[in-house]
């Protein structure tokens, strides 16, 4: 189920990252050297996320936290297409939006370390790490291949609808779960 969850999440990431630089810059025209300091300003949060991860992860469980996270990564995803101006006016709106993204992509991250390890025997920890890696992050290329289809097709826009669904495909498979019903990890495999 992990995997699974894993793989949906860095699809939905991968076509969400195909587009939202030309979106940003070719729809919402904000200008090159304004995204450039919105990355930077917007990177804040990954430092935010670095300081509030472990507590996330002690409060609500490391599984938990994590799909939390996952769940909520559909809010950046669309919120750029939710963007009420164009040109400099909408730099304060992408800010938010990177910066939401980060705090979420760290938090996921500390909420996710050690758990595979902790479920698995140490005996086969280098093939199902292997397998599982081969798996989740190759979704990402794949997701960016779907979004750059979907945008050839459609539009950027849609490519972040589509790509919001992916981490609530996510969210329907930890729910219908059985490691639902998981707070903690065990500590050992």
């Amino acid at each position: 189920m992990l995997v699974t969850i894993g793989a949906l999440v860095n699809f939905g990431a991968g076509m969400y990252n195909s587009q939202y630089a030309l979106y940003i810059l070719r729809h919402l025209e904000l200008p090159a050297n304004a995204y450039g300091l919105a990355l930077s300003i917007g990177a804040v949060g990954g430092v935010v996320g670095s300081l509030i991860g472990v507590r996330v992860k002690n409060a609500l469980g490391p599984l938990r936290a994590q799909i939390t996270c996952y769940a909520l990564l559909t809010i950046p995803f669309v919120g750029l297409t939710l963007a009420p101006a164009h040109g400099l006016a909408a730099f304060p709106y992408v800010t938010i939006v990177i910066f939401l993204l980060s705090v979420l992509i760290v938090v996921a991250s500390i909420s996710s370390v050690g758990v595979f390890a902790r479920l698995t025997p140490s005996s086969l920890l280098g093939r199902v790490t292997s397998a599982r890696r081969f798996i989740t992050i190759g979704a990402v290329p794949l997701g960016a291949l779907a979004g750059g289809l979907i945008a050839s097709v459609w539009s950027s826009g849609v490519v972040f609808d589509v790509a919001a669904a992916a981490p609530l495909s996510a969210l329907v498979v930890y729910l219908l779960s059985p490691i639902r019903r998981i707070r903690d990890i065990p500590t050992s495999a």
